[in-house]
């Protein structure tokens, strides 16, 4: 976490933004128009109230892990208006259509008009997300179908020309805890995915969402 928030630092001092940051907390942030990233300050403004909530909620830790549903309802009731908003607009962009790019066992195909703000992708896809046309790019997700498929690695501090991404999202396509306890998926997540210094919050779920 250290490492990130000296990230997000040198990013908002370039921008001019540590007085937003410091107001993020206390409900200041502006909130962009719905399905749109906003301008970069403002998106960073956003993440860094929302790498604080995670960060909260996961006692600092670097990696910034969260099952889905539980963060989703963090931000709508956070009382925090670009919070909430943000939060409407990562419920659209896992439950309703969008523009996505599919690569399944190696091979690319695109659903919808426009440049896509989803990539979805298999374990067996995961050195094919280094892509230039992947700049609008807001979700990353990751289908794990099977054991053999978290042998997959995604090092979120080598992905090139995703300008927009916030969010990868690991959806479990099988019941991985025995006890019902969905803790030994966050653990699974944390082995798989890297990227200390990245502001990409990443997120889990058990089934398909979409």
């Amino acid at each position: 976490m250290k490492n990130l928030l000296l990230f997000l630092d040198t990013q908002m001092q370039t921008a001019d933004l540590l007085p937003g940051m410091a107001e993020a907390g206390s409900g200041n942030l502006r909130a962009g128009k719905r399905g749109q990233c906003g301008s970069k300050p403002g998106m960073l403004r956003l993440l860094a109230a929302l790498i604080f909530l995670v960060g909260t909620s996961m006692g600092l830790n670097a990696q910034k892990i969260e099952e889905y549903n539980s963060l989703l309802l963090k931000m709508k009731s956070s009382g925090d208006a670009a919070l909430v908003a943000e939060g409407d607009h990562l419920e659209s962009l896992v439950t309703e259509l969008h523009t996505t790019e599919y690569l399944n066992l190696g091979e690319q195909e695109k659903y919808g008009e426009g440049t896509p703000v989803i990539v979805d992708f298999d374990a067996n896809s995961v050195n094919m997300l280094n892509n230039s046309a992947f700049g609008s790019v807001e979700l990353l997700r990751i289908r794990i179908n099977s054991p053999e498929d978290l042998n997959a690695s995604v090092d979120l501090d080598r992905l090139n020309g995703f300008e927009n991404l916030k969010y990868l999202l690991v959806v479990f396509g099988y019941e991985l805890c025995e006890d019902g306890n969905d803790e030994c998926m966050a653990t699974a997540v944390g082995s798989m995915v890297k990227g200390v210094n990245s502001p990409v919050v990443v997120l889990y779920n058990l089934s398909k969402l979409q």
